[in-house]
Parts: C-alpha cells; structure tokens; sequence
C-alpha cells in the first residue's frame, strides 16, 4: 500500500522532476546522479566516488556547492543525500 502511494506521488510529480532536472547544468545532472545511485555519500570527493562515477573532485566541488544552494541535496554531519526522496525515487525510475 506504501509502494502504491509512493508510485502515485512520483507520477503525479512526474513532469516537475523532469523539468527540473532538464534546467540543472550538466555537471550538476550528473553529481546528483552519483549522489542518488549511491543513496547517501560521506566521502563525496574520496577517489573510489569519483572514480565510480567518472567525476573529478574540482567537478562534485563546484557541482556539491550549486545543488546545496538550490536544495537538491542536503549535507549532514559530512554525509550527502537527495532532498526529495520523491524526487529521488523518480531519478532511479530513469
């Protein structure tokens, strides 16, 4: 029953997300990838993240920094992770 109300939520929402994610710079579409796949991070510019996802660490620097301004992601005690579990949900379904 949760599933199917998340799944609803997340359509409702659908064309949002897709319009968010299209007006993000490419650089930031993709550290906030990483970060999504990832679920939550704690080394964000450690080289196995960087290397997994292909990013350099001026890149998830610059990026991190956009995507916290603009409440994408949010850092906790070190640790980073999508803002909207919603949005994020959605972000895995692409």
């Amino acid at each position: 029953m949760v599933e199917a109300g998340i799944r609803q939520v997340v359509a409702g929402q659908s064309f949002v997300y897709a319009s968010l994610l299209y007006q993000l710079p490419p650089k930031q579409k993709e550290v906030l990838l990483a970060i999504c796949k990832e679920g939550k991070v704690a080394n964000i510019t450690s080289r196995p993240f960087l290397q997994q996802h292909r990013l350099t660490a001026s890149t998830v620097q610059a990026a991190t920094k956009g995507l916290l301004d603009k409440d994408f992601i949010t850092q906790d005690l070190g640790i980073y992770s999508i803002y909207d579990k919603f949005f994020a949900h959605w972000l895995l379904q692409q």
